[in-house]
């Protein structure tokens, strides 16, 4: 439970060898997305939720990371830039801690805590949604 705890939370704080671990399993976790949705295109609805978990893990480390240099979590949002993220995501890994900053915004908690339903519900509901594609006229 505390695994979960650790990697669904925006608050507490995020070293930069567990921010740096959570940014290459999504790395490797997004290519080798990629590799199977190349390979075998029908298999690749089962690819997105497991994207969609990663992401939110990705960004919920990010924004404590943020939280740790002192800077406002509102710019882990860049790690859901595709591209952009891998590259945000590898410098917010780097940035030099201090704890200048108290976050204590219950809305705001809650706004998080809701996008990252949101993001899990359009994952899962992709595993349910498949193309067809009818030939003719």
């Amino acid at each position: 439970m505390a695994a979960l705890a650790f990697l669904f939370s925006f608050h507490g704080s995020a070293g930069p060898r567990a921010a740096f671990m959570v940014w290459l399993v999504t790395l490797i976790g997004s290519i080798g997305a990629a590799i199977v949705a190349e390979l075998s295109p029908m298999q690749h609805r089962f690819v997105f939720p497991v994207l969609a978990l990663l992401a939110v893990v990705h960004l919920a480390v990010s924004a404590r990371r943020l939280h740790d240099a002192g800077h406002s979590g509102r710019w882990a949002l860049l790690t859901l830039v595709p591209f952009v993220g891998f590259v945000a995501g590898l410098v917010f890994v780097f940035l030099p801690p201090r704890r200048s900053r108290v976050w204590d915004n219950a809305g705001w908690d809650i706004a998080g805590y809701l996008g990252m339903v949101g993001l899990l519900c359009l994952g899962l509901l992709r595993l349910s949604w498949t193309p067809h594609f009818i030939s003719g006229e």
